[in-house]
This record gives structure tokens, C-alpha cells and sequence, in this order.
């Protein structure tokens, strides 16, 4: 039956809605449940609405949580919408209105039970919810912190306290967990980036700073833990406060406001993060736990990462905690390891992605540069842990690329703190003294000695590391590792029994990593390098090394050395050993004060053998050895001796050069061939035979990058290369003359003239120059191959006349000069000497008003030269300060005036302009043969060492002297201005038997030159008696001197010839007569009448006329001195003798001696006891008989040739006055009247 009080019933049920007790919540319920079966028979519908059961029901905050589900279904079986969004919104403000803490607790937990069981659909809702639970957890851990400061407590404040404690737990547990129902309950995924609601209502009114400060917040403990700091949450609720920050994380990426928010994150939060990862996370019980761990430390490093590349600050900050990332290596150890192989796939992949966030954070940190105090100790703190670790994990199956990765990170750590100038701190000589340590420690297993070699291999590269490994005496170290038995005892030190180290397979791979880290260390520090070549038995080591041969799998220690890695090498490098051991031997010859322990026979043989090998390292620094052993004639001898010039023109031609090396590798070839040919003539034609020459003309030329502009600087060590050293090896070919026409066939000439302004001019210039002028001599003699070749050199000499270092090269460069002006003369002379050759036409040219003709070829290499500036430059030249030089140009000089066809040429480019006073040539062949005279002077003994150098320039000047002479014009100049010089000349110059070869030439010159300026009426005006009488010794030593057959015989006969000439005519000389006399010319005047030594009868008379001539004019006034009356008459007999000579000049002469001393008593007699009067008596009469002759047959010229004029007036007059002062009457008839005879004006 149908039931009618419903009218009256339900006001009375909705009154129970309006009760404020708690304890009516059990009647709510039970009417709301009464209330929703009547609605949903559809019957009485509309008398609950007339009721006004909505709004007794709807958002009616007496309702408790758990039962809000009812009047939501109630209002909807009624035709109602209920409005969540609007009650929880109402419950938010009443939770706010809380004023204790457990209704404040009690209200949380109703909206975390609403937001169980619906969704909030409202966006201001949302934010409003957020910001109720984000103050909450703030407020919540402020409160939290000021309880557990407070240090004063009693009983009942201790007992509140804990329960405060428990209440504040509890709310912040429910607030992140509604925090979480808001955000959805997992991180959106990069598939799904623009699902980023939470994230985008949490940052209208907060930041990423502080959830991470609701994250990593810490408080004091309590008795239970010590009183020891712990965080304020626990694991589970951090892990949710990051899973939020990622919800925000992804926003900020999306909206690109990340570089602004993040910079708002507080340092304590990231330092806290690292304890919390060090304290809570790093130690596990269970394996479960430990999984849960690494789950939470990959959230820390993923923010830690995330924070690290999007602000510069967070970077500064973490960078300045670096030694905190210490506190990830506990719990990613098992990581590390690889024990992770039974966890699940999503265990395993945040295994993985833990590691390389870490690995990548780390990295990140040590690749940035470190600035600050806090930060470089940090940093250094971080080193010493990264070693620590490897070390003890290395053993326990640390993975290979973590290995790698984190020593890695150790380098880079060193290398900065290296250029920093840090490599003396505590921190960085610790990491070093750590390493080395493990290196030779018989305590260190060999995964943590092989992490060491790592690390060294690379640090001997860097400069600061090798100091202050040197600094650290790792160098003696590594020697024993090598096998150097540094102690002396003859036994290097052993490791116990067995001990890895005794595999010889170890053995082999400490060597091979000890040569390694001493070959990048002796690279660049000369200090190292001295260091390993004073070891000893260095050089045994370093070549047993070079001949090693890779180790095979063989392990004769039985397992002492296995593959505990996956990645441990199966086998050493031979290859990389024996590069190593090559290049210290090339380093160490490179010394000159170690290179001599390389040479010996063997170990030379074995660096020859090594130029075979298939390894181009080793093939290079085999070179740079030998290429510095050749210092050593045992080295070069051995490389001559087993034909080396094949092998290194296989070098050169083989396609292994071609490589970043090829320039240095050809460098070295052609330094050892340059060196080889210098040697031997045969290694110049095997460099022939092997085809060389076409390579060498293509190493002639400079590169473009390699040229550089002229300077005056002294060339840097890269210059000498491989230009340098073919430019060499030409050089010593073309001093062999049977390859010099090979060489200009094969365009060498061309080549060295083109090439020759880009070469250095301190030595590839000079030798090329050297090249150029035996060269020359071989190459045809016309204007289009001399023409360049002189541009070139004088252009040259100019460049380098202001560089003194270049002096070198000058002379060179005027060596060609006087190279193509003997050439051209050669050429001349053999095509007079072969008239078949074709010729051409001979060549009329022009000077001043005469023609002249020239013989083609050599007067166009004269004229080339002189019209190329050559002939100037030298001229120029004359007055250099250097000795080379002025030696040079004063050849270049004599042989364009030797045999000139046309003396004007010669005297007009000498003299020069008269207004101008002449030309400076003169005056600097004036002051050359002065300056070599006082240099020679001052060691007179020592003359013959300067034959080479200064001798030779005298000698070179003096014939160039004789050459000028021959014209009367440069005489005349000459002559003032040279006499008193050259007469000095011969003062200096020692007299035969004394003098050498070279002296005498000398001296022949000088009085060569002497006896052509010598007049003998103007002895007063060419030079002070001074000098005059000082020359007097001199010559008398010349004309006493031996007397030599042969063609040397001649020479110094012409010497003595014109010794005595010119000591005749000093007796002209009133002044200089008295000095002779004193001087002992008188006696050698009587020596060379008595015994003439000539070459010949001609010579012979000529000698003694002279020396008749002398004695004559030197007792014109009689003889007084009793030393001149003994030797007068010891050659009294000769004297009488003469007077019957063939010679009419002879005769004359011995006429007129015997009249000037005839008047002394003792002289007189002897001449009468030796029949002088009636010699003289037959000479006058048969003089007379000539003399009626002449006077009736004036035509008779061959009786009047028999007899000179000069001399029958010379015997008419004094042969009388002989016989007269005898006591003799004359029988004759009167004298024709004469003039007093004069001494002859020319030697010939």
C-alpha cells in the first residue's frame, strides 16, 4: 500500500543535517542512506525536492568525508548537479580557518579523502589546492625545525613535543599525497610533453626551489639516532616531492622559463642532496632496499643533472660541492660492477641511466675550468676520491667503461690543475705519488698497476706532469721497469715468487708502457732526456726493444698474467715498443753528450737493418739516429760500408712516406746522403746510379708555405730541412767532376739559381752558391744560361754584404763570379786550340774612338759579368772587413784583368773618375796588401798557417798588382802610393831555405812588382830612406839564398835576380851605400860574382853583370872599410878573371871595379899579381882596335853589335884610371869625352 506521511516525515529526517555535534554523524548517515532508496524507487521524487532535501544536502559541511559520496548520488537521482569543485574550494577555506594542529590535521585529511575518491575539474581549484598543501609542507618544516632547536625542555614540553612531532607527520604525509592525486600520479613522457597541468598550476604561485627545500629540508635527531642530523622526510616521501619536480621540470622545458626559475634554487638544497645520498642512501640491507635506493639516487641525479644544464649557477654550485659526488659511489657501486643482472628490466635500465647521468655529471665538473678556493679544493678532493675508487673497485670487476670513463676524468683533473700552475699543490703530488705507486708496489695487483700505466701513458705528455713526476723521481721508476739495473749490482731488483710481475708476458708490457711513458716525457724536456742517458745499460734496453718481437699467448709463469678484463689486450704492441725504443735512441743522439754510448758496430748495424722495417715510426726515428750518429766516423764509415743508398732511395720512393711524416722522413734521407756523400765519392755516384737526381731537383725547390721573406735573424731549426740538406748532397756531387755534367744535364744549375734567393742565407745559400760555382764551368758559355745566374748572385751579395753571419755566402757568391770568368777563358782557349770547331764571327765593339775585336766567348763572359754588376760588386768589395770576402773579390778582379784584350776597359773601370780623385779599388788594393802585411808581420813564424785564409788574399793581391803594372797609367798611379807597401812586404816575409812554397811566391811578387816601379833616378822620391834602408837585410838574405835547380830553381833565381836589381839600385843612393855596406851587401854583391848560381849561362852573366854593376857604384869613392879590403880581395881573382869575359857589359863593369879600388896599396898589389894591369891593357888596346874600326866602316853593324857604346866608353874611360893608379903608363890614345855611366833602369 501506498504510504501517505511522507509530507511529514521528511522535514523531520533534514532537521538532522542542521545538528552541529559530531556524534550525529552516525544519524546523517543513516538518513541519507534512507533518503537515497527512497529516491531511487522514482516514486518519491518530488516530495524530497519539496522537502528542500538539496539544500539541507548539498556542500553541507556537517557531512563527513566518507559519506560524501551519498549526497552526490542523492542529488542525482533527484535531476541535481552536484558542484565538487565549489565544496572542495569551501573545505579548503575551512581548513584554513583550523586553529589547532589536530584540526588542521583532521582537515587535511578530508580533502586527501576527497581528492581519493574525485577529480577536481576547476583550474582556480587546483591552484588553490596546491597552494594549500605547498604551505602546508612549508609551514609544516618551519615548525618542524624551531621545535627540534629548541634546547630547554622539560618533561611536558618533551611529551607535547613528540606528539606536535606525530601530528606534523601525519599532515605532511597527507599533503603530498593529495599533492600527487593533483599531479596525476606519474611524470608525463617525452611523447606526451604538452600534458603539463599540474606543472603549469604549481609555478603560478611556486618554484622549483621549494619543493627541492620540502625535499632535502634536515633536522636535528634525537636520542634515538644520536642527536645526529637526519633528513626531515622520510625516503618514500622524498621520492614523491622529486617525481613532483619532474611534473615541474617538464613544464619549464616546454614554456622555456627554465633558465629563470632554476636560478632561484638555493645551494643548501643541492649540498643536503648529497648528504641525503651519502648518509641514507649509500648503505642497504637488503637487495630489495637496495633497488629502492638506486631508484631514489637516480631522481637526485637526474635533478642534479637536469639543474646542471639549464643554470649557470646550480653548475657554480654543484662545482663548488664537487667533492660530495663522492657519496654516489657507494650506491651505484653494484652498478658499476655489473652485479645488476638479475633486477628486472626497469631495475636494470635506472641502473644504467644512473651511471651515465653520473659518469656525464662528473665530467661536466671536471671539464670546467676552476675558479675560487672552495671550488679547486673540491675539485681536488674529487680527484683523490676518483683514484680511491678505482683503485679498490678495479679489482672487484669494475667495468671497463666506467674504468675508462672515471680515469678519464682523473686526467682531465690533472691536466687543468697542470695549467693552472697547480702542479706543485699537496692535492696533485698525491694523485702522482698514488699512481706511481701502483706502478712498481708489489702490493698493487696488476689491474690497478695497468690503471696507472693508463694514466702515465697520457701524463707524459703533459709538461707540468712530466715535472713534477721528474720532481717526484718517477723517471728512475720507470728505468726499472724498463730493465735498468740502476742500483749497480749488476741485478735489477726481483718481486717475490709469484708474483704477477714475474710473467714474462707482464715483463713484457712494463717495458713496452715504461718505454712509452719515457719517449712522450723525453720529447719536449731536455732534463728527462739527460736522466735516461746516464742510466745504465740504457742502450742495451733501448735496442733489445728495437728488435723485440711480439709475445705470443704462451704464459711460462703458469697464470700469473690472464685477462681479468674483457678488455685486457691479448698481446703487447711490438710495433708501438719498438717506436718508443727508436725514438728515445733518436732523442738521445740528438745529444751531443750522450750520443757517444749508441756507437758501437752492433747496435749501428741494428739502426741500419731498422731503416728496413714495415713500421714507418720506427723507419723515421732509425733516420733522426743515424742522421745524428754521423757526428762519429764509425757511424758513417758503417753506413758507406753496407751500401745504404739503395735502401734509402727505397725510402724515398715508397708509399709509405706519403704520409704527415713524408717532409720529415725526406728531410733525414737526404741529411744521411748529404753526410754519406761528404764521406765518399763512391756514396756521389751510387746517389747517381740509384736515379736520386730527378727526387733531389724536386727537393731543390721551396715550398710556398716553407718560403719566407729576407730577414737578418738567425734561422730557426725548422729552415734546415729538406732543401737545406739536398742542396748538401748537390754540393758534395759536384765536387766530383766526372757528375758535375750529369748534374747540369739533369737542370740542377737552373734549379739552384732559381731556388737560390729562398734559402737561407746562412748556410743553404752559401752551399748552393758553392754548387752554382763548380757547376758553371760545365754549362754552356752564352748569355741566356749567365745572364740569370749573375742576376741571382748579385742579388744575393747584396742582400747579404749587411749581415755579418753571411759573410760565408758572400764569398761564395763571388766565387761564381770567378768561376764563370775562368770558364769563359777556357772556353776561349779551347776553341783556339781547335780551329775545326765551328766559330763565329768575331765581334767589332766600340771604346772611346777605337774598335777593337774580341774573341767571341771569353770576352762576353767578362762582359756579361761586367755589365750584370758582377765586375762592381767585387770592386765594392775590395775593402771588406772580412777576410773570405776580400780574398774573393780580389780573385774576381785578377781574372777580369789577366789577359784583357782591351787595357782601357781595365784601366777606365779602375780609376774612375778624376775629378773624383780615382776610383776606391786602388786605394783598397793599397790598404789589403798593408793590412796583410802588419797581420803577417806580427808572427812572421806563422805565416804559412794563413796560406788558406789572409796569406793567400796577399798573394791574390800581389799578382793582381803585377797585372795593373803592365799599363803605364795605373802604374804611374801605383807606384807612390804602393812602393813603400810592398817593400814592407818583403821585410815580413822570411828569405829561402826558411821560407815555404807559398812564402816565396810572395816574395817573388813583391819584388817582382818592386823591380817594375824602380827607377833608378828616382829612388829619393818613391819612398823614405827609412824604408829604404830597412829593406836592405832583407833583400841581402835573398840574395844569399840557396841556389835551386829545376822549375823551382827558376822561381827563386827570378827572386834572387830581383833582389839584386834592386839593391843596385838602392847603391845609387848616396845615402843608402853606407847601410849596405854595414848590412853585408857588399859580400853577397862578391858571392853572386863569384858563383852566379843561374839557371843558365844567360842568367848566370846577367847576375854577375848586375852584381859587378852594385860593386862598382858602391866603391865609386873608394874602399876605406878593412872588412871591404879582405873581401874585396878574396874575389880579387874573379874580379881579374871577368876582365877577359865574352860579356862587353861584364868586361865594362869589372873595368870600372877595378878602377875604384885600385887606388888602395894592399888591393893594388893584388891586382898586379894577378895580371889586372895587362888585362886591362889588352881590354883597352882591343877596344881601340874597335874603335878605328867603327871610325872607317861605320856600316859594319856586326862589329858594332859586339860591342855596345855604353860599354867601350865605360872601359876607355876607367881602364886607363885602372892601369894610371897601378904604377902603369896607359898605352892609348886620348879618350873620346864622356859622361859618368849611369846605373841601368831595368832588370832585364
Amino acid at each position: 500500500c501506498e504510504f501517505k506521511g511522507t509530507s511529514v516525515l521528511l522535514p523531520r529526517l533534514l532537521g538532522v543535517f542542521r545538528l552541529q555535534e559530531r556524534e550525529a554523524d552516525c544519524a546523517r548517515h543513516l538518513v541519507l542512506k534512507f533518503l537515497l532508496l527512497l529516491a531511487s524507487t522514482g516514486h518519491f521524487v518530488e516530495e524530497l525536492k519539496a522537502a528542500g532535501v538539496r539544500a539541507a544536502v548539498e556542500n553541507n559541511p556537517r557531512i563527513p568525508a566518507a559519506d560524501k559520496a551519498l549526497p552526490v548520488a542523492l542529488l542525482g537521482l533527484l535531476g541535481y548537479s552536484a558542484d565538487l569543485n565549489e565544496e572542495f574550494a569551501l573545505a579548503l577555506v575551512r581548513s584554513d580557518s583550523s586553529n589547532t594542529l589536530a584540526a588542521r590535521r583532521e582537515h587535511v585529511a578530508y580533502l586527501l579523502r576527497f581528492l581519493e575518491r574525485y577529480s577536481l575539474t576547476h583550474g582556480p581549484t587546483q591552484e588553490q589546492a596546491i597552494d594549500f598543501f605547498m604551505t602546508e609542507l612549508v609551514a609544516d618544516a618551519e615548525k618542524a625545525q624551531k621545535i627540534a632547536a629548541a634546547l630547554d625542555r622539560g618533561p611536558e614540553d618533551k611529551s607535547e613535543q613528540e606528539v606536535a612531532e606525530g601530528l606534523a607527520v601525519d599532515i605532511t604525509s597527507d599533503c603530498l599525497a593529495a599533492l600527487m592525486k593533483l599531479a596525476g600520479g606519474k611524470v608525463p613522457s617525452e611523447a606526451n610533453q604538452g600534458d603539463h597541468g599540474f606543472g603549469a598550476r604549481y609555478l603560478v604561485r611556486w618554484d622549483l626551489n621549494a619543493l627541492l627545500a620540502v625535499a632535502f629540508a634536515r633536522q636535528r635527531g634525537n636520542e634515538d639516532n644520536d642527536f645526529q642530523e637526519r633528513s626531515r622526510l622520510a625516503l618514500a616521501q622524498i621520492a614523491q616531492v622529486l617525481e613532483l619536480a619532474a611534473h615541474v621540470r617538464y613544464k619549464l622545458d616546454d614554456d622555456a622559463r627554465g633558465t629563470v626559475a632554476v636560478g632561484q634554487i638555493d645551494e643548501r638544497w643541492l649540498c643536503n642532496a648529497f648528504v641525503l645520498v651519502d648518509c641514507h642512501l649509500s648503505t642497504a640491507v637488503s637487495i630489495s632496499q637496495q633497488q629502492s635506493n638506486l631508484l631514489l639516487v637516480e631522481q637526485v641525479l637526474v635533478l642534479l643533472h637536469w639543474l646542471v644544464e639549464r643554470s649557470a649557477k646550480c653548475f657554480a654550485d654543484i662545482h663548488k660541492y664537487a667533492g660530495l659526488l663522492r657519496s654516489f659511489f657507494a650506491p651505484l657501486t653494484s652498478v658499476f660492477r655489473g652485479d645488476d643482472a638479475r633486477s628486472t628490466d626497469s631495475e636494470s635500465d635506472a641502473g644504467k641511466q644512473a651511471t651515465e647521468l653520473f659518469l656525464s655529471l662528473v665530467e661536466m665538473v671536471v671539464n670546467a675550468p676552476s675558479t675560487g678556493a672552495d671550488t679547486i679544493a673540491s675539485v681536488d678532493e674529487l680527484l683523490g676520491d676518483l683514484l680511491t675508487f678505482v683503485y679498490a673497485e678495479v679489482d672487484r670487476g669494475l667495468r671497463h667503461d666506467v674504468r675508462s670513463r672515471l680515469l678519464l676524468c682523473v686526467l682531465v683533473v690533472l691536466q687543468r690543475a697542470g695549467d693552472a700552475g697547480r702542479a706543485a699543490c699537496a692535492a696533485y703530488e698525491r694523485a702522482l705519488q698514488q699512481i706511481l705507486w701502483h706502478v712498481h708496489a708489489s702490493q698493487a695487483s696488476e689491474l690497478q698497476a695497468r690503471c696507472s700505466w693508463e694514466l702515465l701513458g697520457s701524463l707524459t705528455e703533459l709538461d707540468p706532469a712530466i715535472t713534477a713526476l721528474f720532481n717526484l723521481d718517477a723517471i728512475p721508476v720507470l728505468l726499472r721497469e724498463c730493465g735498468c739495473d740502476l742500483s749497480g749490482s749488476g741485478s735489477a731488483r726481483r718481486p717475490s715468487a709469484g708474483s704477477w710481475r714475474l710473467s714474462r708476458r707482464a715483463i713484457a708490457y712494463r717495458q713496452a708502457e715504461a718505454l712509452k711513458c719515457l719517449s712522450r716525457a723525453a720529447t719536449t724536456h731536455d732534463e728527462v732526456l739527460l736522466k735516461i742517458g746516464e742510466a745504465p745499460g740504457i742502450a742495451a734496453v733501448l735496442f733489445d726493444a728495437l728488435v723485440s718481437t711480439p709475445m705470443g699467448n704462451v704464459d711460462t709463469n703458469g697464470g700469473g698474467y690472464h685477462a681479468l678484463n674483457a678488455s685486457t689486450p691479448a698481446q703487447t704492441d711490438s710495433a708501438g715498443t719498438q717506436a718508443h725504443a727508436a725514438h728515445l735512441i733518436a732523442r738521445i743522439a740528438s745529444q751531443e753528450d750522450l750520443r757517444a754510448s749508441l756507437v758501437s758496430p752492433e747496435q749501428i748495424s741494428l739502426l741500419i737493418e731498422s731503416l728496413e722495417s714495415v713500421h714507418l715510426p720506427v723507419v723515421l726515428h732509425a733516420l733522426q739516429a743515424l742522421a745524428h750518429l754521423c757526428a762519429f766516423a764509425l757511424c758513417l764509415d758503417a753506413l758507406v760500408r753496407h751500401a745504404t743508398v739503395p735502401v734509402l732511395a727505397q725510402i724515398l720512393f715508397s708509399p709509405l712516406a706519403e704520409t704527415t711524416s713524408r717532409r720529415e722522413i725526406e728531410a733525414c734521407v737526404v741529411a744521411l746522403l748529404g753526410k754519406m756523400c761528404a764521406r765518399s765519392e763512391t756514396v756521389s755516384r751510387r746517389v747517381v746510379s740509384s736515379n736520386l737526381l730527378p727526387k733531389l731537383r724536386s727537393f731543390l725547390v721551396v715550398e710556398k708555405q716553407q718560403s719566407q721573406q729576407y730577414s737578418q735573424q738567425e734561422p730557426r731549426p725548422e729552415e734546415m730541412g729538406v732543401c737545406h740538406n739536398a742542396v748538401w748532397v748537390v754540393s758534395s756531387l759536384s765536387k766530383d767532376g766526372e757528375l758535375v755534367p750529369k748534374l747540369v744535364a739533369h737542370g740542377m744549375l737552373e734549379t739552384l739559381c732559381d731556388q737560390l734567393l729562398s734559402y737561407n742565407p746562412m748556410n743553404t745559400q752559401r752551399k748552393a752558391l758553392g754548387s752554382i760555382s763548380r757547376l758553371v764551368g760545365a754549362t754552356a758559355m752564352d748569355s741566356d744560361t749567365l745572364v740569370p745566374v749573375i742576376g741571382h748572385v748579385v742579388e744575393t751579395v747584396r742582400r747579404n754584404v749587411p749581415v755579418s753571419e753571411a759573410q760565408r755566402t758572400v764569398a761564395n757568391a763571388l766565387a761564381v763570379f770567378v768561376a764563370i770568368a775562368k770558364a769563359g777563358k777556357s772556353s776561349h782557349h779551347q776553341t783556339q786550340h781547335h780551329p775545326h770547331r765551328p766559330q763565329r764571327q768575331p765581334q767589332l765593339r766600340r771604346v772611346g774612338d777605337v774598335s777593337i775585336e774580341e774573341a767571341t766567348d771569353e770576352t762576353n763572359a767578362r762582359q756579361l759579368l761586367l755589365e750584370g754588376d758582377g765586375v762592381r760588386v767585387a770592386l765594392e768589395l775590395l775593402g771588406a772587413a772580412d777576410p773570405r770576402v776580400k780574398l774573393q773579390a780580389f780573385l774576381v778582379i785578377s781574372e777580369f784583368v789577366e789577359d784583357h784584350p782591351n787595357p782601357r776597359v781595365v784601366c777606365e773601370l779602375l780609376l774612375g773618375s778624376e775629378d773624383q780623385g780615382g776610383s776606391h779599388a786602388l786605394l783598397s788594393l793599397v790598404r789589403a796588401i798593408s793590412d796583410e802585411t802588419r797581420s803577417t808581420a806580427t808572427s812572421a813564424a806563422t805565416l804559412a798557417l794563413h796560406k788558406n785564409r789572409n796569406g793567400s788574399t796577399l798573394l791574390v793581391v800581389l799578382t793582381l798588382l803585377n797585372m795593373l803594372l803592365a799599363d803605364e797609367a795605373l802604374k804611374t798611379k801605383l807606384t807612390p802610393a804602393t812602393y813603400d807597401v810592398v817593400l814592407q812586404v818583403v821585410v815580413a816575409t822570411p828569405a829561402p831555405p826558411t821560407a815555404t812554397v807559398y812564402q816565396t811566391r810572395v816574395l817573388a811578387e813583391s819584388l817582382k812588382a818592386l823591380a817594375t816601379m824602380t827607377r833608378a833616378d828616382q829612388i829619393a822620391e818613391l819612398c823614405p830612406e827609412v824604408a829604404l834602408v830597412s829593406s836592405i837585410g832583407s833583400l841581402v838574405s835573398v840574395l844569399r839564398g840557396p841556389q835551386v835547380g829545376g822549375e823551382s830553381g827558376a822561381s827563386a833565381n827570378n827572386v834572387r835576380l830581383n833582389a839584386l836589381f834592386l839593391l843596385v839600385n838602392f847603391a845609387s843612393s848616396t845615402q843608402c851605400r853606407d847601410r849596405m855596406a854595414r848590412g853585408g851587401a857588399l859580400q853577397a854583391l862578391l858571392a853572386v860574382i863569384q858563383i852566379p848560381g843561374g839557371s843558365g849561362a844567360a842568367q848566370d852573366d846577367q847576375l854577375v853583370q848586375l852584381a859587378l854593376l852594385g860593386v862598382a857604384l858602391m866603391t865609386v869613392g873608394g874602399v876605406s872599410d878593412a872588412a871591404a879590403v879582405v873581401e874585396l880581395t878574396a874575389a880579387m881573382g874573379t874580379l881579374v878573371r871577368l876582365l877577359s869575359s865574352k860579356s862587353a857589359s861584364i868586361q865594362a863593369n869589372a873595368v870600372w871595379v877595378v878602377s875604384n879600388i885600385s887606388t888602395e896599396a894592399s888591393l893594388k898589389n893584388a891586382i898586379v899579381v894577378r895580371g889586372g894591369p895587362t888585362a886591362l891593357q889588352a881590354l883597352l888596346n882591343d877596344n881601340m882596335s874597335m874603335a878605328d874600326v867603327l871610325s872607317k866602316d861605320g856600316n859594319d853593324a856586326a862589329t858594332a853589335a859586339a860591342r855596345p857604346s855604353s860599354s867601350a866608353m865605360r872601359i876607355r874611360e876607367y881602364a886607363p884610371k885602372a892601369i894610371k893608379a897601378l904604377g902603369f903608363a896607359p898605352i892609348t890614345a886620348p879618350p873620346p869625352s864622356s859622361s859618368a855611366p849611369k846605373a841601368p833602369s831595368s832588370s832585364n
